[in-house]
């Protein structure tokens, strides 16, 4: 997410400065980079990440007898591939709204595509609901249920248990709450400008600021797994002396 932040026109360069390629380079460039295709397939893809953490802990913690059978090393591959195809396959749209011409980049209204401003609008909330509220109220109801479940423990090694246990559940808590005050903007002016509010146009510096605040999201997240968990820190501080030592 961040190196696209980077390369996407409109975030950090310009469009006006950015070296559009020539003929068939361009096309591409235009209909995935232009297009924010791969920075919203990587964001969204956090988002349902973090859902999938959700429901891993809620297993790990409230069907334990379960937990290997759904969640063994195979099983979690192939999670994640559908996690990353899904990803792709609802910002397959941003492929289709973008025009190459003479070396310049620019977006088709989606209401000429679709032909009805009313199906847009269904598109769109249908699109919003999948990628963000379904998957944000999954990520909570399971934290929920966690929390209210882990209260109940009262012996001392269960006390113990609950300790650790809480301090994973904190961690990811943090995670989603975080999550849903960097994406909850964004999606719901995404909504609400269907119906005519200038102010949150694509392009104004409100609505920027909404979506630059929902691609902080994958920068942030990192840092609360490295402050949070111990382990975490750990291993990351491993790898890095590993990536030092054979840099060196």
């Amino acid at each position: 997410s961040g190196l696209f932040i980077i390369i996407t026109p409109n975030y950090v360069i310009n469009m006006s400065s950015y070296p559009v390629p020539d003929g068939l380079a361009g096309e591409i460039f235009c209909r995935l980079v232009y297009s924010k295709f791969f920075i919203f397939t990587f964001g969204k893809g956090s988002v349902l990440t973090i859902t999938c953490l959700a429901v891993e802990r809620w297993f790990f913690l409230m069907k334990p007898s379960k937990y290997k059978a759904n969640f063994n090393r195979r099983k979690i591959y192939k999670y994640l591939a559908f996690i990353w195809l899904t990803s792709m396959v609802t910002q397959g749209y941003k492929l289709f709204y973008v025009r190459y011409s003479k070396r310049t980049c620019s977006f088709i209204p989606l209401s000429t595509i679709l032909l009805n401003k009313h199906i847009e609008t269904a598109v769109i909330t249908a699109y919003v609901s999948i990628t963000f509220f379904c998957p944000t109220f999954v990520t909570w109801v399971a934290f929920i249920h966690i929390y209210f479940r882990i209260s109940k423990y009262t012996t001392l090694k269960e006390n113990r248990g609950r300790r650790r246990r809480r301090a994973l559940l904190r961690m990811c808590a943090i995670t989603s709450l975080v999550l849903t005050v960097c994406w909850f903007p964004t999606e719901v002016c995404y909504i609400i400008n269907q119906y005519g509010f200038p102010v949150l146009n694509f392009g104004t510096p409100f609505r920027e600021f909404t979506v630059l605040l929902a691609l902080a999201n994958s920068f942030v997240n990192p840092w609360i797994y490295a402050v949070s968990n111990r382990r975490y820190r750990h291993i990351l501080t491993l790898f890095f002396r590993s990536f030092y030592t054979s840099s060196s």
